[in-house]
């Protein structure tokens, strides 16, 4: 019976830093890092289409001077599509790497933000090869797979009227990692730190 890898192996080394591009210094620990061997080799995407809605709900109550009371609130509707692959291969390789994902996103916002409508594009689609985590057999723990999914998500949900000035590059950013790790969900073979905008 083989002897299973020592579980170093398969973890992703410190040194990896999710903002630096390339990384073909090893990436894993452990011995035997190159040569022929079993890798995993993933590859995704995560595009998005978005508007925002004004919704206002009416009310048959009046109030002092006989206006009716109205209840108004904006939000961002978001039809996003996650894609990955993953195939395990019995190959050669020189070494582990990674390369981001970049994204973009795409407004008539002034000021970065989602405005009324727009979108997140890939602009570079994620990439990691790595040593596959094999059994106590020797064989590969994952298997090959493709995953599409998508989802509609509500974003940045508002009350009253829409406001451009609370609509930054700097105030979606948590939404678009709430949607990268929403994605994760959808595609577990997709890795939000690989993701760069």
């Amino acid at each position: 019976m083989p002897v299973p890898p020592p579980a170093s192996q398969n973890a992703v080394s410190s040194s990896f830093k999710p903002d630096s591009g390339y990384n073909t210094s090893g990436g894993l620990e452990g011995p035997g890092m190159t040569g022929t061997a079993w890798w995993n080799i993933d590859t995704q995407s995560f595009n998005s289409r978005h508007r925002r809605i004004t919704e206002i709900e009416g009310s048959n109550k009046f109030f002092g001077s006989g206006t009716p009371s109205y209840n108004i609130e904006n939000y961002v509707e978001c039809d996003y599509t996650v894609q990955t692959r993953r195939d395990v291969k019995y190959a050669d390789f020189s070494s582990t790497i990674y390369q981001e994902q970049d994204i973009t996103v795409f407004s008539d916002s002034t000021s970065g933000g989602f405005g009324l409508s727009g979108g997140i594009y890939t602009v570079v689609g994620g990439y990691k090869r790595y040593k596959s985590k094999l059994d106590a057999n020797g064989k590969p723990e994952d298997s090959s797979e493709v995953c599409t999914r998508g989802e509609t998500l509500e974003l940045q949900r508002n009350f009253g009227y829409y406001d451009p000035t609370t609509d930054t590059s700097a105030t979606i950013r948590d939404e678009i990692n709430n949607m990268l790790n929403s994605a994760r969900t959808l595609c577990p073979v997709f890795d939000p730190n690989l993701v760069r905008y």
